[in-house]
């Protein structure tokens, strides 16, 4: 009778196991026993490492300001130079600045330098050596209010007829050349044309001539000559 109940027991308890079994989801029992193992399993990391995969290794040291990580050590950070616009030379005279990388550009020309002084000349007639004094200012060569230019006109008679002629002025070209014309009435109607040239440079004047005629003197002979002159600049006031 005791063997009996001790089966019945028996039957009941797997009967019970079974049961509890059945009604737990599947995999609980696994994880139930694994879990606890599990999570002892995972290790914590000492100071100074973090876990990469299941090994533990060093954690990689923050660099301070100015400095960089090269490898496993910290270096200064190399400085940049800074990009801008690349320096060049300054544009030499009558060019421009170039703008991007084009080349300089030739640059229109400015006023003309005169080539000659202005202020007081004395020139020099070759033929009879007789001095002249004139002034020259700005683009005119012209006589002043006690100036004249001297001429000695030979005539159809033989004789020679004199005359300080005056006011004579000429109109200076860019290049130095010089030229004028006019007519001088000495009075009783008598008309002298006369025409000035020559060339100007700096302190000097070169190849003047100073025409006169033709023209009619008082006794009806016809008159003229051509006297050639130089000139030096004396001083810088006019008369």
């Amino acid at each position: 009778m005791q063997r009996a109940s001790k089966a019945v027991a028996c039957v009941l308890a797997a009967l019970l196991a079974a049961t509890v079994a059945c009604a737990l989801p599947a995999g609980s029992a696994t994880a139930a026993s694994a879990g606890s193992g599990a999570v002892g399993a995972k290790r914590k990391c000492q100071k100074g490492f973090v876990r990469k995969g299941r090994a533990c290794v060093a954690a990689r040291k923050t660099c301070k300001k100015g400095f960089v990580r090269k490898k496993q050590t910290c270096v200064r950070k190399r400085r940049t130079t800074p990009t801008g616009p690349v320096a060049t030379a300054p544009p030499g005279p009558g060019t421009t600045a170039p703008t991007g990388s084009g080349p300089a550009t030739p640059t229109a020309p400015g006023p003309a330098v005169p080539a000659w002084d202005d202020g007081r000349w004395r020139g020099h007639y070759a033929e009879n050596g007789v001095d002249l004094l004139f002034n020259v200012v700005g683009g005119q060569l012209y006589t002043g209010g006690f100036d004249s230019f001297f001429i000695s006109a030979a005539c159809s008679d033989g004789s020679f007829d004199s005359s300080a002629i005056a006011p004579v002025q000429a109109s200076i070209a860019s290049n130095g050349d010089f030229t004028g014309s006019g007519v001088y009435s000495p009075g009783f109607g008598q008309q002298i044309p006369w025409q000035l040239s020559g060339h100007i440079s700096g302190k000097s004047i070169t190849a003047g001539t100073f025409t006169a005629g033709a023209y009619t003197d008082f006794s009806g002979n016809t008159c003229g000559g051509t006297t050639n002159f130089t000139g030096q600049w004396i001083a810088a006031y006019t008369l």
